[in-house]
């Protein structure tokens, strides 16, 4: 699992290089992105709906890296592995 993770994580930081729109986000629009997806967890959960709860959990871990690589950029630090 770790080195999926890793690769998933190298992705993020290749996409904040490379793309114009991945370039835009700040750390508060992505932090607003993952309270979106943080309910949108909650409401499928509340409806015991597993398949949108997969959808939903990847999303918020998608927009929970970014804002480590966002982090990374704006404050100096590097996230510890």
């Amino acid at each position: 699992m770790k080195s999926h993770f890793d690769e998933f994580y190298k992705l993020l930081k290749i996409d904040r290089k490379r793309s114009p729109v991945a370039k835009e986000f700040t750390f508060e629009k992505r932090f607003e992105e993952l309270t979106k997806e943080i309910e949108e967890i909650k409401q499928a959960l509340e409806k015991n709906d597993v398949n949108n709860l997969e959808e939903e959990l990847g999303d918020a871990l998608w927009d929970l890296l970014a804002l480590i690589v966002i982090s990374e950029d704006k404050y100096g630090f590097e996230a510890k592995k």
